[in-house]
């Protein structure tokens, strides 16, 4: 079966928008399609549609595959719906189209943020109990030396969202991709989620949230292989080939 020329995949990353924790991931999904990952840049005005406003002037041309990470799931949702035809695929990477918590516990969350939090709070609720990596590690102390400041005016932000209604209508195919011990999503979202629509795949890992981090060969191998499948499909001939 013939294959239609390779889109781009765009990521959004969590709200820490650390590029340096994530570069096994992008290395390995690289070899296989063009990749760009889209920092999250001083917060605009606009409060949530400024941030999507903001994304969307970044994008590169072309067919793309957008991939939203955490926080930014429904960011890439709401790209998707704007864009149409132009988005072949889109993948929920530990993600949500809606905050799974309620408002009381963000508003906490966010008020904690403008102090460091400790590195074992961080760790059991990015890894749980597990033993944790280098790379993971590696983003522990990132994630502590992160510009308070900006990270929860991101946070406030993306706490407005709520794409699910558009994730509801998106026409093209949506992959889950989730951690079986995630602590902050838990993998009863991604199911939810995944079992809420045609078109949608489900791919579990054992890993907590920062699955880019944990995971980054099975991530890239299995996301490539969505991409591939897109490619491959008769019903995107039309739109792909013009």
């Amino acid at each position: 079966m013939p294959e239609f020329p390779s889109p781009t995949i765009v990521v959004l990353p969590g709200a820490d928008g650390l590029q340096d924790v994530r570069r096994a991931f992008l290395t390995r999904i690289g070899r296989h399609y063009p990749v760009t990952i889209l920092v999250p840049q001083e917060q605009s005005s606009g409060g949530y549609e400024g941030l999507i406003n903001t994304y969307q002037a970044r994008l590169p041309g072309g067919k793309l595959v957008l991939v939203g990470e955490s926080m930014s799931g429904p960011a890439a949702i709401a790209l998707a719906g704007r864009l149409g035809g132009r988005v072949m695929g889109l993948a929920l990477v530990s993600s949500f189209p809606k905050l799974p918590w309620s408002a009381s516990w963000v508003r906490a969350m966010t008020s904690l943020l403008w102090v460091p939090v400790p590195e074992t709070a961080a760790r059991l609720a990015l890894f749980g109990t597990r033993a944790v990596s280098p790379q993971g590690r590696e983003l522990l102390h990132e994630l502590a030396a992160l510009d308070r400041r900006l990270l929860t005016a991101r946070l406030c932000a993306l706490t407005q969202a709520d794409s699910s209604t558009a994730l509801s209508g998106l026409r093209c195919r949506v992959a889950i991709f989730h951690g079986r011990f995630d602590r902050l999503v838990w993998p009863s979202v991604a199911r939810h989620n995944a079992a809420a629509g045609p078109d949608r795949q489900l791919f579990l890992y054992p890993a907590g949230h920062a699955l880019m981090v944990e995971q980054p060969d099975a991530l890239a191998r299995d996301l490539a292989e969505f991409v591939r499948s897109l490619r491959a499909t008769p019903s995107l001939a039309s739109d792909l080939g013009g």
